[in-house]
């Protein structure tokens, strides 16, 4: 199974104070020891980093927060491309959504990943072609794995 994670998984998986954080963190967990691949685009990086950072007001927290990558199965970081960029644009223009957020659509659409975020409308405006959970549907499935 492939997932492409936004960037609002881990922010709560990261910071306690998320309303999502338990399950969140618990996604990631179950991740671990499962026969999973992560695929995700470089954006991923500045995301995390920015949000973490103006979350804590703590610059060396956001990039510290940038390890928890490392700690994912088999992860494939996918480079921002003209291509992907080309991909996302199309995403964004159809959808009406965020650039940032298209190019984690466009990178789950490419790959055939379920794309998982914590945003209803993300979820409710990806393309058919994308499957897109809750972290807690998510971790149900992986839970099934073998």
């Amino acid at each position: 199974m492939q997932f492409t994670i936004d960037t609002s998984v881990f922010i709560s998986a990261l910071s306690e104070t998320e309303e999502a954080h338990e399950v969140s963190r618990a996604f990631f967990q179950a991740l671990v020891g499962k026969p999973v691949i992560v695929i995700l685009p470089t954006l991923i990086y500045p995301e995390i980093s920015g949000a973490v950072s103006r979350l804590s007001q703590n610059p060396a927290f956001a990039i510290d927060s940038l390890c928890a990558l490392d700690l994912l199965p088999n992860l494939n970081i996918i480079p921002l491309d003209q291509h992907l960029a080309q991909e996302a644009a199309i995403v964004a223009g159809e959808g009406g959504r965020k650039g940032s957020d298209a190019v984690f659509v466009a990178v789950a659409e490419r790959f055939d990943s379920v794309l998982v975020t914590l945003d209803r409308q993300q979820r409710l405006r990806s393309p058919e072609a994308v499957r897109a959970l809750t972290p807690e549907d998510a971790l149900s499935e992986v839970a099934r794995l073998r």
